[in-house]
């Protein structure tokens, strides 16, 4: 069905009507929905990523994949809008419902819930009031509130995931909230940043009182956790909906301005250190460079991203979110999200199809988020000159050594000992 790019002819001078109707069909680019107008039911097409519900705008990440809208609208679901004719009587096939609709109304505004405000002055270009315009983009921030840690996985993120821990507290309008944070570098013991050493000491399930700053976030996702605690040794889910993002966490005395932004010094040379290393993924072997959507996630440690029609396998040990790898024991479902965009350097393989995807590629490195370097072109030739090949492609295995030197997340040495004097060393 062709309707990821809609060519819409509508009536500009024709006052929206506002209807309410039933969903019955939608896909990445386009959804319909049937409404009755002078007892004739009629159909209506609108943009999927135009939808209010509640009253909210969604982001983009919320449209970018069927799964991911799916979350937010399902067929059957009631919406109204304020609707135009359409005058392109363009058919669309519906290959679910084997057959062609030709929908006459076109939703300028679309919502499910509560009616946005507003929303016939945003469509017909009206001034909206500046005041609460400008109240809305305004960061709302708070600090030193006092909250306690009631999920702690800072210690795992120390281990390179990016996992997420939450901290309860009251909101300034009273109620109970949650806070998500995510790097232990900004994590302070009594004025000082705290050594990954003594967070290791502290147990996952272990609560703790701390003081934070907080930036309203309400469009972070919802986050469940699965572990032990049930009566009859069953898994227990916790399901965790922040609504603030924690960009300084401490226990005991504030940190003083001057020593946080000492700190971020530190912790900007560490990633710039982080950037020069990972230009040695610019020299894998035989692999081509990609940024692609993932598709699905086929299991806790692989999954599928598409980049058009080609198929790219992943393991989680081969990715990294903001520095930080994962292990075989971590699940890819709690950090990744369908639609999201990811990078990756991938090495062609034979054809095959796993879980209903043709898979032409797979991924010897792939991570989340912006890379940008400082680095001379020079430099980069100079790197180029020794590639540096697949652990599959390995000449020697189960050499035994011992690590002398670390220079950054992902760089070190080793003092290799070894029988055979060609590797000894």
């Amino acid at each position: 069905m062709e309707t990821d790019k809609i060519s819409m002819e509508v009536d500009s001078s024709c006052v929206p009507m506002e209807v309410t109707g039933k969903l019955f069909h939608y896909n990445k680019g386009a959804a319909f929905f049937r409404f009755v107008k002078d007892g004739k039911e009629d159909i209506c097409l609108f943009r999927p990523n135009k939808i209010y519900v509640d009253k909210q705008k969604l982001g983009a990440s919320n449209f970018k994949s069927i799964d991911a809208i799916s979350k937010v609208m399902e067929v059957g679901d009631t919406v109204s809008g304020l609707v135009v004719p359409h005058s392109d009587s363009k058919s669309y096939k519906i290959d679910n419902l084997s057959c062609e609709i030709t929908p006459t109304w076109y939703a300028q505004a679309i919502w499910k819930g509560e009616k946005p405000d507003d929303v016939l002055n945003s469509i017909q270009g009206a001034p909206i009031d500046d005041t609460k315009l400008k109240t809305e983009q305004q960061e709302i921030i708070i600090d030193n509130v006092p909250g306690k840690i009631v999920h702690n996985r800072m210690t795992a993120g120390l281990k390179g995931g990016a996992n997420q821990t939450f901290i309860a507290f009251t909101n300034p309008e009273g109620k109970s909230d949650l806070a998500m944070f995510r790097n232990p570098r900004y994590f302070y013991v009594d004025g000082e940043r705290s050594k990954p050493d003594i967070i290791k000491l502290w147990p996952v399930n272990q609560e703790l009182e701390v003081k934070f700053t907080g930036i309203f976030t309400p469009s972070l996702k919802e986050y469940v956790h699965s572990g032990g605690g049930g009566g009859d040794g069953m898994s227990v889910e916790t399901k965790y909906k922040p609504n603030w993002r924690a960009r300084l966490v401490w226990i005991g005395d504030k940190p003083a301005d001057e020593t946080v932004e000492r700190d971020n010094a530190d912790r900007t040379y560490m990633a710039r250190s982080r950037r020069d290393k990972s230009e040695f993924l610019e020299t894998i072997k035989d692999c081509e460079y990609m940024c692609a959507r993932l598709e699905k996630i086929i299991s806790k440690s692989q999954g599928v991203l598409m980049l058009k029609s080609r198929g790219i396998l992943f393991n989680i040990e081969n990715l990294s979110i903001d520095g930080m790898t994962f292990s075989a024991e971590d699940d890819l479902h709690h950090h990744l999200e369908i639609g999201e965009n990811l990078f990756a350097y991938v090495k062609s393989v034979n054809s095959r199809i796993i879980d209903d995807y043709e898979i032409s590629f797979e991924a010897a490195q792939i991570w989340k988020g912006k890379r940008s370097f400082s680095i001379s072109e020079d430099v980069k030739v100079e790197k180029k000159k020794t590639p540096i090949p697949l652990p599959s492609e390995a000449s020697h295995n189960n050499i035994c050594g011992n690590v002398i030197e670390i220079e950054g997340p992902g760089l070190g040495y080793i003092q290799i000992e070894s029988e055979d004097g060609v590797i000894n060393g």
